[in-house]
């Protein structure tokens, strides 16, 4: 995976999906429940700090989330930075009020505000091709943070990951894959943001919040579905999810989670 394959990829999505809210995930569950997670945190850091935040999404895809934050907390200054030229283009066509969208590269320290208080990613992470960018991608983070200043990540981990795929395995169903823009993050990253003076926060929602969801969606769903069938999201995991509690077990791969710098 280099640049140019994820430019591509991201044309593609870009020119499929437009401004729609399904752009870079089709699961209306997952994209329902990052964007509760991300304004449960802004409201949390409202209400902890008493101030409206500046807040950078990492990412920012279309703008489908930072148009709900927009929409929700119109007091706070927003920044959006894309390294897709589409995807960049279609958040700007979006004219948010109190929001700017940039061109740039979450590797590179240029792409950054000189200081913010709430740094937002959603999936963008994974879509860098090694631990080494991805390190460099949270070390400009850090240091773009104010202080108090927090890190709200919604990002797939490989610890999870394999976890869902040992349960697939045991109804003799076929592994998944990771996509091939991704390389999934690993709990050393969130090592590496505590060892560099953060805390990992315990959130409202848990981190593991959709964890019940992969497991209907990815196992049970898979696994009971007459064959030749073709639905993917279907009524019987809206019903089961609406009935089961969120977090049970450890099945998604994307885990939600926020860092709090504790050092000026």
């Amino acid at each position: 995976m280099n640049d140019q394959f994820i430019l591509n990829y991201y044309a593609r999505i870009a020119e499929s999906f437009g401004l729609r809210a399904d752009s870079t995930i089709q699961d209306h569950t997952i994209r329902e429940m990052e964007v509760e997670f991300a304004c449960s945190e802004i409201s949390d850091f409202i209400r902890t700090h008493e101030f409206a935040p500046r807040i950078l999404e990492l990412g920012c895809g279309n703008g489908t989330l930072l148009s709900e934050i927009s929409r929700r907390f119109p007091d706070c200054q927003l920044q959006g930075v894309e390294f897709s030229p589409e995807l960049t283009a279609l958040a700007q066509s979006r004219n948010l009020p109190n929001c700017q969208v940039s061109l740039g590269d979450m590797r590179k320290s240029r792409s950054y505000p000189k200081q913010v208080d709430l740094i937002i990613t959603e999936r963008s992470l994974i879509n860098l091709a090694s631990w080494d960018q991805q390190r460099a991608a949270l070390e400009h983070m850090m240091k773009a943070l104010s202080f108090p200043g927090r890190m709200v990540l919604m990002e797939s981990f490989a610890e999870p990951w394999i976890e869902l795929n040992q349960a697939r395995k045991e109804l003799n169903l076929s592994l998944i894959p990771q996509s091939p823009q991704n390389v999934y993050l690993k709990e050393k990253a969130a090592r590496f943001i505590v060892h560099n003076g953060f805390f990992e926060r315990k959130t409202e929602m848990p981190k593991n919040a959709l964890s019940t969801h992969f497991y209907l969606s990815r196992v049970f769903h898979a696994g009971v579905k007459p064959e030749g069938s073709k639905t993917k999201f279907s009524r019987l995991v809206e019903f089961f999810d609406q009935g089961l509690p969120a977090g049970l077990g450890n099945y998604s791969p994307i885990l939600f989670r926020s860092f709090e710098k504790t050092l000026k």
